[in-house]
Formats: structure tokens, C-alpha cells, sequence
């Protein structure tokens, strides 16, 4: 069921936070229901890839090893399995806004189609890939039925297709590593690490500059920040996790899924732990100021 991918539907939770609405226990439940079914419908969709991909995950270095594939748990479990999360998921997005599971609807062909074709080609399984984190940060959006700023959009689209093309990027390094010229099931071959990384770099690069972006034009206007000028540290923060991201992903360092990497790496925990403390002050600092005459 992938539990530890649940941690990208912490995206879910960003519209209520930059939107100021965070203060409201009817938003939090909101997002808390989003959230775990929003969670549950990847889980589904986790084990159906899984059947269908059998054959090429057993002759995948790492992915051999997952329940299916390594035969730990039985094809009939996995069916019944995937079909309890379906019904979960269902019955959690009926306690939703007709948008947001309508997008849910969405999220489920989108990821359907790549388990079953998309992911094949190249380039395009990385841009789907990225598509579907800034659909949560949208379905976010929706639950808490809040507008949601098109440059964090933007941002959100950048950011995680650079990631994309990092985990692009290391299978391809594994390719060579195991003497293989193309990836089962992908449509990368071992030469292909090189553009990936230019591609993936330059996708996260542009990240911080939209993250700019959306300071100046909507985060500047925003009535609940009390000292906006705080958020110039968030830019520089990324700045410096992209860099450690693509770093350590040219020297081999990083392993098949920077999400994972990212959850253990004490850096990048380090980094992610600034950024609650940015927005923080920046939202309730101003009567500090005041006391202070700044």
C-alpha cells in the first residue's frame, strides 16, 4: 500500500495554510477526510500497478523485492486489497465537495493511464508524474473550497518535475551499474542520464524563480501575512535543498525515490524544518515588531 507515499498528500494541507483559513476546525476536518481518502485511492491504485507490473518489477533491481513481486503476498490478496481501498477512498470523497472529488475521478484515470501506458514513454511519464502532485495541491484547494494561487501552481509543477527527473535519473544510473542498456517497462536507455539531469536541474532552478514569483504578485497581497518580507527565505531555502537534491543525485548518491531520500536525509529534514518557522513569523510576527519599534 506504499503508507510512507502518504507523505506526498501532505500537499492536501498547503491550501490551508495559504489561505489563511487554518484557523478554522471545519477546514482541518476537511482536510484531514481529503487527506486519508485521497491516500487510500493511491493505495488502491499502488497495488493494481503492481499487479500489472509483475514481470517487469521481478526483474527490477529494487522493486523485486515488493510484496507481489517477490511472491511475500498472494495475487487474490492483492485484488481484495486494492478493492478495500477503492471502497474507503469512495466512501471518505462522498463527505467532499462535488469538485473535489470530481478531481479525485481525475487523479484516478491520470494515474491509471500512466500504470498502464504513460509510464513507458519517456519525457511524458515524468511531466504525469508532476501533474499529479500539483492535482493534490488543487484537490487541497477544493476541499477547503478556497482559491488557490496559480503561480504556487506553477511552482508546484516545476518543483516536482524535477524531482520526477531525479528519480528518472537514478534508475538510469542503476542501468549501467547492472550492465543494462534500457530500463524494463521505461523508455530510458543508460545513456539517458545526462539530459535527465540537465532537464531536472533546470526544472528545479525554475521552481525558485516562480517561488519569487508568487511572493511578489500574491503572497505580498495576502491579508494575513503581518511581515511578508519573511517569505524571502523560503526561495533560499529551496534553493539550497534543489542543489543538495541534484548534488547528491549526480554523485549516486540518492536512492530509487527522492520522497523516500528526502524523509530520511537529515538535510533536507533540517531545510524543511525552517520553513514552518518562516511562515510562522510571518504570519504573527508584526506585533513583535511594533513592541520593538521595527
Amino acid at each position: 500500500m506504499r503508507v510512507h507515499q502518504w507523505a506526498k498528500n501532505i500537499l492536501v494541507f498547503v491550501p490551508l495554510f495559504l489561505s489563511g483559513t487554518f484557523t478554522s476546525p471545519a477546514n482541518w476536518l476537511l482536510a484531514l477526510i481529503g487527506f486519508f481518502a485521497l491516500s487510500m485511492l493511491a493505495s488502491a491504485t499502488y497495488i493494481i500497478n503492481d499487479l500489472w507490473d509483475l514481470e517487469d518489477d521481478r526483474a527490477h533491481w529494487s522493486k523485486r523485492f515488493r510484496p507481489l513481486a517477490s511472491g511475500n503476498l498472494s495475487l487474490p490478496y492483492g485484488i481484495v486489497l486494492a478493492f478495500m481501498a477503492f471502497i474507503i477512498a469512495f466512501l471518505l470523497s462522498l463527505l467532499l465537495p462535488i469538485m473535489a472529488q470530481l478531481l479525485m475521478l481525475l487523479y484516478l484515470i491520470t494515474t491509471l493511464l500512466y500504470s498502464f501506458f504513460l509510464k513507458k514513454q519517456a519525457i511524458v511519464d515524468v511531466v504525469t508524474i508532476a501533474a499529479l502532485f500539483v492535482l493534490r495541491v488543487a484537490f487541497g484547494a477544493y476541499v477547503i473550497s478556497v482559491y488557490q494561487s496559480s503561480w504556487l501552481l506553477v511552482f508546484a509543477m516545476a518543483l516536482f518535475l524535477s524531482l520526477s527527473f531525479a528519480k528518472r535519473t537514478v534508475e538510469v544510473q542503476k542501468l549501467a551499474e547492472h550492465k543494462k542498456d534500457k530500463a524494463s517497462g521505461r523508455g530510458y536507455r543508460a545513456g539517458d542520464a545526462n539530459i535527465l539531469m540537465i532537464l531536472g536541474a533546470a526544472s528545479g532552478m525554475s521552481s525558485v524563480i516562480v517561488m519569487v514569483m508568487y511572493i511578489f504578485n500574491d503572497a505580498f497581497n495576502a491579508q494575513f501575512y503581518s511581515a511578508p518580507f519573511i517569505l524571502w527565505a523560503f526561495p533560499i531555502v529551496l534553493l539550497i535543498w534543489v542543489c543538495h537534491i541534484w548534488i547528491t543525485c549526480a554523485r549516486g548518491e540518492l536512492n530509487d525515490d527522492p520522497v523516500i531520500f528526502a524523509l530520511r536525509d537529515k538535510k533536507s529534514l533540517a531545510l524543511a524544518g525552517i520553513l514552518p518557522i518562516v511562515f510562522v513569523l510571518s504570519w504573527a510576527s508584526k506585533p513583535w515588531f511594533a513592541i520593538l519599534g521595527i
